[in-house]
């Protein structure tokens, strides 16, 4: 899962080697960003996690906002 506000920036893998030795992990991506487009959906979601999903794309959609920012923590919480 991936939290960062690169639209491009998608790995889908990670990997070393030392020695003789090689190893490498694939894995799924998720990027937050691209779950903008299901707010109404995490809304309605009584998951808690649906909550942090969404402070975490109201932070970032107002970075410099601090107020702004505690408003909207405050109101997802109630």
């Amino acid at each position: 899962m991936l939290g960062d506000q690169s639209h491009n920036r998608r790995p889908l893998e990670f990997g070393y080697e030392l020695f003789d030795w090689r190893i490498q992990f694939s894995f799924a991506v998720v990027k937050l960003l691209d779950l903008a487009q299901h707010w109404q959906t995490f809304s309605q979601n009584p998951n808690p996690f649906a909550t942090v999903v969404m402070a975490h794309l109201k932070a970032n959609q107002t970075p410099k906002d601090r107020q702004q920012q505690l408003q909207w923590k405050l109101t997802l919480t109630r």
